[in-house]
């Protein structure tokens, strides 16, 4: 069983953003695994960014991330597919496919990540 208590208040570690991927502003990322199943196909994740534009490329389809948005909100933009607009209180699955992701003032959200072939994270203290 898992539960987190005032997920909006964790303690989040500080996340690298590589310069390469960054489009616009100086963003910067913060998350923390909260928990992963005994199978590790699903893990619970908290996630922040501030201000700015990363393009996220080798995005793997076969992984969901389901996030629910605590603070902010963002644009998910694609090349060839209407702009999703994203703000506090929503619910939405991240694309499975390459995608810009801009954000106005902050993305503050909690996700739950699936994939049926396992995941490669673990809890973070």
């Amino acid at each position: 069983m898992f539960i987190q208590h005032d997920v909006a208040q964790v303690k989040l570690n500080p996340r690298p953003v590589p310069e390469d991927i960054i489009l616009s502003g100086r963003p910067e990322v913060a998350g923390r695994v909260l928990s992963v199943s005994e199978d590790g196909r699903v893990a619970r994740v908290a996630w922040r960014m501030t201000a700015g534009a990363v393009r996220l490329t080798g995005v793997d389809p076969g992984t969901s991330d389901l996030m629910f948005i605590l603070e902010g909100g963002c644009e998910l933009r694609f090349d060839d597919a209407p702009t999703i607009v994203a703000a506090a209180g929503d619910w939405v699955e991240s694309p499975r496919r390459d995608f810009e992701l801009h954000v106005p003032e902050v993305l503050h959200k909690i996700s739950v990540i699936y994939n049926p072939d396992g995941l490669a994270l673990k809890p973070e203290p």
